[in-house]
């Protein structure tokens, strides 16, 4: 059979046109946030196999790295009331790009100068901006897209993300090796991980430059809160009218915060103390264990339109539970691996379904707000289960964190199936 050049070109390019139309028919915010999603991605990736393992190998301990993960997210806490004023203020857009100048510059002085008042200090400073991206970054998609693309929106955001952090996985951990072997370096040297981190700082540039493109969306002046009285309480609460359903959201959100901090932050950690495993291995392990999430993202929309959002969501945190358990009880790495890579695909891959659902239940003028009483709720409590479990891991007793985040899965799974009842029913 002979294959007409012309006509393999003219498909080619049909392709090609086909997924360029594709991209045109989402706003200019939309498709600039899913370019910075993929390359802070990669930096991402890549920093989440290499970081931990870089402050064991200056010298400090477990139960520092869990202080420095339970500040950061405590610091986002306490920062995330004011932070949604200082966000309604200057805007979603402009909350974005201030995050981006400050966190950037701040990641490389942890990387050069790690000494641990420095290392402390970028990790508070970099919370507390960064908590203005996290209060903007949805509500700037929720504006910029129609209500009907939304779920598409936020699944093809997710999966973008998913597919950069596997590939930062698995690369992050052969660069570390990549530069023992150029440079001649000790295994699990310092300046091997700083060859890894300089990457991070690269992509993160790059990812920079796309958030700093951005163009501003005008809340309309029907989800604006017109109010002038200055009291702190009604200025706080003033925007706020769904209150039966939001004090239950947060609840349940507090109550999955509080346990995930017992493991979910330390399983680098835990994977390195249990089963001795190298930042190539963690970067092998953790890219392969985000796979099953990347199918589960794709295929979450269509069994959330069958069954029901919520539905879906509390299965699959319930299902979750034996593989969190798998985890710890694995006789080796690889099934450890497993368990692990199943747990973090049930309990993330329903993620773009959740934020459509309870995000669609609230009116857009409290939008920032919730995100900001959920941002507080979880990362306190999630601080401080990140801080206990450090403290288990390193005595040894790790296996309560285990149980301590299976039990605050069940509760609050039960919780939202009973107060939510009728939004189980919907299909």
């Amino acid at each position: 059979m002979q294959i007409n050049p012309t006509q393999f070109k003219f498909n080619g390019q049909y392709r090609q046109n086909q997924i360029f139309t594709f991209f045109k028919t989402y706003p200019i915010n939309t498709r600039l946030i899913l370019m910075a999603t993929f390359f802070a991605g990669l930096g991402a990736g890549i920093n989440e196999v290499n970081f931990n393992y870089y402050l064991l190998s200056l010298g400090y301990n477990e139960i520092f790295i869990a202080t420095l993960t339970s500040l950061g997210t405590l610091t986002a806490a306490i920062a995330s009331i004011p932070m949604s004023f200082l966000v309604n203020k200057v805007g979603r857009r402009n909350a974005i790009v201030i995050n981006q100048l400050i966190s950037w510059p701040l990641f490389l002085l942890q990387v050069l100068l790690p000494i641990s008042p420095i290392i402390l200090g970028a990790s508070v400073v970099s919370s507390l901006v960064s908590t203005m991206q996290g209060l903007s970054e949805r509500p700037l998609l929720i504006e910029s897209t129609e209500e009907g693309k939304r779920v598409n929106v936020f699944s093809l955001v997710t999966m973008t993300s998913l597919v950069a952090v596997i590939s930062g996985n698995f690369f992050g951990g052969k660069l570390t090796y990549l530069a023992t072997q150029m440079f001649s370096l000790p295994a699990e040297s310092p300046w091997a991980y700083r060859a890894a981190l300089f990457c991070t700082s690269l992509l993160s540039g790059i990812a920079m430059n796309c958030y700093l493109r951005l163009k501003h969306v005008p809340i309309s002046a029907d989800h604006l809160d017109t109010r002038t009285n200055s009291h702190f309480f009604k200025r706080l609460f003033g925007n706020l009218e769904s209150f039966g359903f939001i004090w239950k959201l947060l609840l349940g959100q507090m109550l999955i915060g509080f346990g995930a901090g017992f493991t979910v932050p330390l399983f680098s950690l835990f994977f390195k103390k249990v089963y001795h495993a190298t930042a190539d291995q963690w970067g092998t392990i953790s890219s392969i264990a985000k796979l099953p999430m990347f199918f589960g993202v794709m295929i979450s929309p269509k069994i959330a339109r069958k069954f029901g959002s919520l539905k879906t969501v509390v299965f699959c945190q319930y299902l979750s539970i034996p593989f969190l358990l798998l985890t710890l009880y694995s006789p080796n790495i690889a099934v450890a691996g497993f368990g692990f890579a199943i747990r973090h695909a049930l309990m993330n891959m329903t993620e773009p379904i959740w934020a459509s659902f309870y995000m669609g239940m609230l009116k857009p003028k409290e939008l920032s707000t919730v995100s900001s009483f959920i941002t507080v709720g979880w990362n306190t409590l999630n601080a401080t289960g990140t801080r206990i479990g450090g403290s288990f891991l390193e005595s040894g007793k790790h296996q309560w964190s285990f149980y301590i985040t299976g039990l605050a899965y069940i509760i609050a799974s039960s919780f939202y199936s009973i107060v939510w009842r009728k939004h189980m029913r919907k299909t």
